[in-house]
């Protein structure tokens, strides 16, 4: 039988074409941009804790969830990644309506989300929530653990928020108690109270610098932000230290040189508060100055939740450069401080119905950071060497999207860094093959120029694209070696470990968007000495004639 065939339009050509290559244009772009729609936490971005009810909000156990949105893209209508906690005996809600919970958290080294509240079911009464309060842990890959349930407050005394330094320790604010402590869940104990109601009744508790915080909104003595006791305290009687005293502050955020605080407050403002003195970091102590309220800031009514993005802040009245983020029961805005004028914000969610953010933080992610396996053995550096490989390592995006913004190195050797002296022009490239060559066109793509100063190099202002969750990204440090250079001497990278939290060590000196602590691996990022050797000159020819000189 013969049969006809028709010869098909251009424009049912068109649309054949479209069915084909548009899913894989829409993949390109999503797996380049990890953008709207992952199923993890993404560096860098925020997250809000919301609570949700299928009718009005009240004070009987309300469902929360995480939301995370983008922190620059304005007007969002969709959450980029969303996390419902499950409830009951292994889960966690809050009180519909008490404005003061769910003081959202990230731990100290970056990993996890605290979730403050109780281990109850969806619309248990409020007057159950006696031996049940708890905090769960939430980390990068969406996956909630147990943290510890236990009687931290009272129903009639308000768990508020909790914070954590890894998992193992937990710190808790809430009405009339003090600040509290568990590392179990079954023992608690109140580190910090006193007889008046600032010293009680406590609304945000957070780690900065390695130091634990709270702020109130009681006026006996004074409402404000108060340092406890000396760095990350677990015993009884401890002091309570005002330092910033804003009206009714609730998220607040402390900047890394501990000299900037801003904070959300009774008056709807967000507010800076700079330190006139000095700051000691290992002794946890101000001295010689005071604190003050900055006359910059920006309304936001009924604000609760506060997070700050102090990579850019510089101590300066005249470049501030924190970018600051707030938001309150339905708006979720952000600004950037610019150390003088006021700060305009952009709107990034507004939302509507039986729904209300708390706390805000940013998203939780984990990195390890290790030397390369091909990172260059000991070996010789030879003078007049350009694009000279010095150092190796990678990075693995272990629980959630990552990405990486700076890398400091410490170079321990002997050879004078810098234009005119031994080595120059350092630049970090991505050895995309991990061969430990640096490849021409990886040269070509430079992700960023190292600045000097004394036996530091600086990269910062990474362009490094994001890591899905369990890859690794491999990195080679460059650079040239001068033709002058000292013959013998050495170099000798590293990125060094700074802190250590319950015995694991931890850098800063690997600095991603979220500003989470990096893992140091067990195959620690310490270089191998690289000896500079003099240059050597090969002369090619004939010796036509030999005359001596009497």
């Amino acid at each position: 039988m013969k049969k006809n065939f028709t010869q098909p339009s251009v424009k049912q050509l068109f649309k054949a074409l479209v069915r084909v290559v548009l899913p894989v244009v829409l993949l390109l772009a999503g797996g380049a941009l990890h953008a709207q729609g992952t199923n993890r936490f993404n560096d860098g971005y925020l997250t809000v804790f919301k609570v949700t009810s299928n009718a009005t909000l009240n004070n009987t156990g309300t469902a929360v969830v995480i939301e995370e949105y983008l922190p620059t893209t304005a007007s969002q209508s969709a959450p980029n990644y969303s996390f419902s906690a499950p409830s009951g005996t292994s889960g966690v809600v809050i009180s519909g309506t008490a404005s003061a919970a769910g003081a959202l958290t990230r731990s100290e080294n970056g990993r996890y989300l605290v979730l403050p509240g109780y281990a109850a079911a969806v619309g248990a009464a409020n007057s159950t929530f006696t031996t049940n309060g708890t905090a769960r842990i939430l980390n990068g890959s969406g996956t909630i653990s147990a943290g510890v349930t236990g009687s931290f407050y009272t129903a009639n005394n308000d768990l508020r928020g909790a914070v954590t330094d890894d998992g193992t320790n937990f710190w808790f604010s809430g009405g009339s108690l003090g600040t509290r402590y568990s590392n179990n869940g079954t023992t608690v104990s109140t580190i910090q109270s006193g007889t008046t109601t600032s010293y009680t009744n406590t609304r945000v508790v957070n780690i900065f610098n390695g130091q634990l915080f709270y702020a109130t909104g009681s006026s006996n003595p004074a409402t404000g932000i108060y340092q406890v006791g000396a760095g990350k305290p677990v015993t009884t009687g401890q002091s309570a230290t005002i330092l910033a005293a804003p009206s009714g502050p609730y998220g607040f955020s402390i900047s890394p040189d501990g000299l900037t605080i801003y904070t959300v407050n009774s008056t709807s403002t967000v507010v800076r508060y700079t330190y006139s003195g000095t700051y000691n970091a290992a002794t946890f102590t101000y001295s010689g100055g005071s604190w003050s309220a900055a006359s910059t800031g920006f309304s936001i009514s009924a604000a609760t939740g506060l997070a700050v993005d102090w990579n850019g802040y510089s101590f300066s009245t005249g470049a501030n450069g924190a970018v600051i983020y707030a938001c309150n029961p339905t708006t979720l805005v952000r600004g950037t401080d610019n150390g003088t004028g006021a700060i305009t914000t952009t709107t990034l969610r507004t939302i509507s119905g039986n729904n209300a953010f708390r706390g805000l933080a940013f998203s939780p992610v984990k990195q390890t950071v290790f030397k390369g396996t091909n990172a260059p053995a000991a070996a010789n550096l030879s003078a007049a060497s350009a694009n000279a490989v010095l150092f190796g390592f990678s990075i693995t995006a272990d629980e959630g999207y990552s990405t990486i913004k700076k890398i400091i190195l410490s170079q321990g050797g002997t050879a004078t860094l810098g234009s005119g002296n031994d080595i120059s022009n350092f630049r970090l490239i991505e050895d995309a093959n991990n061969n430990g060559v640096a490849e021409s066109s990886e040269i070509a793509a430079s992700l960023a120029t190292g600045s000097i100063s004394g036996s530091t190099i600086s990269f910062n202002s990474i362009s490094a694209a994001y890591m899905s969750e369990g890859t690794q990204k491999n990195f080679l440090v460059i650079g040239d070696v001068s033709s002058t250079a000292t013959s013998g001497a050495t170099f000798i990278p590293s990125i060094a470990s700074n802190r250590t939290i319950n015995g694991v060590n931890y850098t800063s000196n690997v600095g991603n968007a979220g500003g989470s602590l990096v893992t140091i691996g067990t195959n620690a990022p310490t270089g191998a000495t690289l000896t500079i050797l003099s240059r050597t000159i090969t002369v090619s020819g004939t010796l036509a004639a030999l005359t001596t000189v009497q």
